[in-house]
C-alpha cells in the first residue's frame, strides 16, 4: 500500500469510517436519528453552472432522494474556480447534513493542482455516495469536414498555427483528457483555450475552436442538429448509448484510458447515522428504471452501489491515479 493511499485511508478513519464500516450506535438512536432528519431544506450545492453534465445528473438524483423527505432536497449551482467557490461553501455551513456537495472527481484532483486551495478534500469533507461515471467524447465542429479520429489527426497536423481546443479549464478532465490524447498522436503544440463557462460549445460549433472533449449529455444536442461531429470516446470500452462510437485507445492504438466520477459530499463530523440514511437513499434512487436509463442515454457509466467505507477505498486509490494522469498532461499547480 501506497504511503499516500495510507494516509488517505487514515484521514478518512478519522471521519468514523473505517474498513468495518460506520461508527457504533445503538440501533434505536440511529432509528430516531434518521426520522429526524432532514428538520428543514437540504441544500445540495452543485459547484458548476447550470446546464452542464454535473448538474443534469446531480438535480435529477438529489431531486429523487428528495422526493421521500418531502421534497426537501433544493440543487443550487455554485461555479467558478473548477468547483472550489462551491465547495467553500459547504464548508462553511454547519455539519447536520443540511448542506451537501454534488461534485465531481475536480473535488480531489484540485488539491493536485491549486496551491491555495481553500478546502481540503480529505481532512474537511467526508464521502457519502458515488454516483455515476464520466467518460468524455471527442467531438470537432462541422465545419472541419473530419468524421473520424485518423480525419481529425490529419487536420490538426496540416493546421497546427490555426488549430486549438478548449476545455473548462486548467487540470479539468477536459483539459487533461485532450493533452494526453495530443501528446500521444505528437501533436503537444496545438492551442489550448481553457474556458470559465458554457461559452465553449457555441466557439466549438461556430468554428472558433477545433475540438474538445465533453460531457455526451452536454454534446448531444450539437451532434443530434448536425453541428458537431462525435469521433470517439475516452473510455476504454465503447459506450451504451452508441456502441459503435469508437473509442480513443482504439483509434490511436495507445493505451488511453479517461474516466472522471460523480459523488456526493458532506462536512466532516456530519453524524453518521444521516452520512449511511444518505448513502441508503441516493442508492435507492441510483437503482430507478428511470434514473438507470437516462444514465445510459446521457453517456454516464452506471457504478454498482458502494458503502461509504468502500468509497473511501475507492477515492484512496483516486488520487494517485489522478496525479498521474495530470502529470502525464503536463499539468502544473497554479
Amino acid at each position: 500500500m501506497s504511503n499516500q493511499r495510507r494516509s488517505f485511508l487514515r484521514a478518512m478513519a478519522a471521519f468514523g469510517v473505517g474498513a468495518g464500516g460506520s461508527a457504533v450506535l445503538p440501533r434505536m438512536a440511529w432509528a430516531e436519528k434518521a426520522v429526524e432528519y432532514p428538520t428543514g431544506p437540504v441544500n445540495v450545492v452543485i459547484p458548476f453552472t447550470a446546464g452542464g453534465s454535473t448538474d443534469y445528473m446531480g438535480r435529477m438524483i438529489m431531486t429523487d432522494v428528495g422526493t421521500r423527505f418531502g421534497g426537501k432536497f433544493i440543487p443550487e449551482n455554485k461555479p467558478g474556480a473548477s468547483g472550489s467557490i462551491g465547495t467553500s461553501g459547504v464548508l462553511r455551513a454547519q455539519p447536520d447534513g443540511h448542506s451537501l456537495l454534488y461534485t465531481t472527481a475536480a473535488f480531489l484532483t484540485n488539491l493536485l493542482l491549486y496551491k491555495n486551495l481553500p478546502y481540503d478534500p480529505i481532512a474537511d469533507f467526508t464521502p457519502i455516495a458515488r454516483t455515476v461515471g464520466l467518460p468524455l467524447v471527442l467531438i470537432v465542429g462541422k465545419q472541419t469536414g473530419v468524421t473520424s479520429v485518423p480525419g481529425l489527426i490529419d487536420y490538426l497536423k496540416r493546421n497546427q498555427q490555426a488549430a486549438s481546443y478548449g476545455s473548462y479549464g486548467i487540470g479539468t478532465s477536459s483539459h487533461v483528457s485532450a493533452s494526453i490524447f495530443l501528446k500521444k498522436v505528437g501533436l503537444s503544440s496545438i492551442v489550448h483555450v481553457p474556458y470559465k463557462d458554457n461559452r465553449i460549445t457555441s466557439d466549438l460549433v461556430e468554428g472558433r475552436l477545433t475540438f474538445m472533449l465533453e460531457a455526451w449529455s452536454v454534446a448531444a444536442p450539437m451532434v443530434q442538429a448536425g453541428r458537431a461531429v462525435a469521433l470517439a470516446v475516452t473510455s476504454d470500452q465503447p459506450l451504451p448509448f452508441s456502441p459503435q462510437l469508437p473509442t480513443i485507445q482504439s483509434a490511436i492504438r495507445e493505451k488511453y484510458n479517461l474516466v472522471s466520477w460523480h459523488a456526493v459530499f458532506a462536512r466532516k463530523k456530519t453524524p453518521e447515522d444521516i452520512l449511511d440514511l444518505l448513502n441508503k437513499e441516493i442508492n435507492v434512487s441510483l437503482a430507478k428504471e428511470r434514473i438507470q436509463k437516462a444514465t445510459n442515454d446521457m453517456g454516464f457509466l452506471k457504478y454498482p452501489p458502494l458503502t461509504r467505507p468502500a468509497l473511501t477505498s475507492f477515492l484512496a486509490d483516486e488520487l494517485p491515479r489522478w496525479k498521474a494522469l495530470m502529470t502525464e498532461a503536463g499539468v502544473q499547480m497554479i
